[in-house]
């Protein structure tokens, strides 16, 4: 994972190179066939980045690719992910890296003498996360001068690899070791590495002490110790730090009175929180924090109380709070910060949401508001739509009937609609449509029922399951 946040759901760009064929996979990817080749090969092919993901390419597939690739001096991305690639392909592409300073190989077939070619290469962002090349394979980077960015989750790294790359290699900004088996041993020569900026550590063995080695380090900026159990005394101990500016702790049995001490932080600017234990008391500081700006509670504990306490902040401007218990009276406090200008309550049951969402009309500072999966209808929307600030509204999996067409078009300023998965007809939408057809909105607007034609524009988990929820998947 990442050490970058999202609380806001995206909306992806499909690129368009015309003379191939493309398939949607969050981005845009080509077909290796013989025309491209041939693009590629004759410095015809001129976009920056090229996607080959999950393209079933095997070593003698590579070999070609890598051939073409020689002579092509736009191609300065390469995203070889998910495919069949083993250390002889990765031998053949090396030799052809002459342009290309950014390379994805994870999920592949790689192993130690795969790496071994790789760390020999002038790359200065690798991700070859996925691949089995253990800390024998880890410690042939420490002696690479170019890399800024490695990504080797899940690679099979202990903390025997992690202490080499830590203590020779003198070039590596980012550094991805996420999904390893890293203990708190592993950490001991973090202090003696002068360039790391970030550090994605998730889901390894870390306890209170590691947590201390990496609290201790002056350097870092960004830092992701999700999945590991560092207790209290290891977020007392980040929370003594004075450099770490995003700080990630997804999933960690953080409790309240912890909270408490890492809100007393006053350099932190992004904290995530979620998947903890967190309820109320925990937010007391965060009245009088001066620096904290992006907050992530989704699927917590917390309710109209804590939300009341979040409330208080005057520097948060993007609060996520999916998946609590915010209630009624929680919306209704929030609705009345005047910092927060992104918020997300998704699936908090939200009854009596009139009253609740309804003081976001007054709000004169939010300008993304997520409120999927809580049982709003046509009706609670009413004093929303006297809001004069938001450009992004997400209604979806919610009671919405054709009736909202007459209130939704009263806020002018929004430019992103999503309505997905309600209770509006073919009349409904049509109306919409007409009512936002001289603006630069997009709507997003599906039935609410499923055939072979309808698209869906998202496939998570918590989506499947408010399909279920509202009958709309049997």
């Amino acid at each position: 994972m990442s050490l970058t946040e999202s609380f806001c759901i995206g909306h992806f760009a499909l690129k368009v190179y015309p003379k191939y064929k493309y398939h949607f996979y969050g981005g845009f990817d080509m077909l290796l066939d013989k025309a491209l080749l041939d693009d590629i090969r004759l410095n015809e092919f001129k976009q920056k980045e090229l996607l080959l993901i999950e393209q079933e390419i095997y070593d003698a597939e590579l070999a070609e690719l890598a051939e073409a690739l020689k002579s092509n001096t736009h191609i300065k991305s390469l995203n070889l992910s998910e495919n069949d690639i083993g250390d002889q392909g990765i031998q053949a592409l090396v030799a052809a890296l002459n342009f290309i300073e950014e390379l994805n190989i994870s999920k592949n077939a790689i192993t130690m003498t795969g790496a071994k070619y790789l760390a020999q290469s002038k790359l200065k962002n690798l991700n070859i996360s996925n691949n089995p090349i253990g800390d024998q394979g880890l410690e042939l980077f420490a002696n690479n001068k170019t890399l800024r960015t490695l990504e080797a989750a899940a690679c099979g790294v202990s903390s025997a690899g992690a202490k080499l790359i830590f203590v020779k290699n003198n070039t590596l900004e980012k550094l991805n070791l996420g999904r390893n088996q890293i203990e708190d041993a592993g950490l001991a020569t973090l202090i003696a590495n002068n360039t790391l900026r970030e550090l994605n550590l998730e889901h390894n063995l870390i306890n209170a002490e590691g947590a201390k080695l990496v609290a201790e380090k002056a350097n870092l900026q960004r830092v992701n110790l999700s999945g590991n159990k560092i207790g209290s005394s290891g977020v007392e101990y980040l929370a003594k730090n004075t450099t770490i500016l995003v700080l990630e702790l997804l999933g960690c049995d953080i409790e309240d009175e912890a909270a408490q001490v890492l809100f007393t932080n006053h350099t932190l600017q992004t904290l995530n929180l979620r998947e903890n234990n967190l309820k109320n008391q925990g937010f007391i500081p965060l009245a009088t924090n001066e620096t904290l700006s992006v907050l992530n509670l989704e699927h917590n504990l917390v309710n109209c109380e804590g939300a009341a306490l979040i409330a208080q902040s005057k520097s948060l401007r993007k609060v996520s709070l999916a998946n609590n218990h915010v209630s009624t009276e929680g919306a209704y406090a929030l609705a009345k910060n005047n910092s927060i200008e992104e918020l997300n309550l998704s699936e908090n049951s939200l009854d009596n949401i009139e009253l609740g969402i309804g003081e976001f009309g007054c709000n004169n500072t939010i300008k993304t508001l997520i409120l999927q999966g809580n049982n709003i209808t046509s009706k609670d929307i009413i004093p929303l739509s006297a809001n004069k600030t938001l450009t992004y509204l997400d209604l979806s999996f919610n009671r919405l009937d054709s009736e909202c067409a007459k209130y939704l078009p009263k806020i002018k300023t929004l430019t992103d609609l999503d309505l997905a998965f309600n209770k509006i007809d073919a009349v409904g939408a049509e109306l919409l449509r007409k009512a936002f057809k001289n603006s630069n909105l997009t709507l997003t607007h599906y039935p609410d029922y499923l055939d072979e034609e309808v698209e869906f524009k998202f496939a998570s988990a918590s989506y499947k399951q408010q399909m279920y929820k509202l009958g709309i998947l049997k």
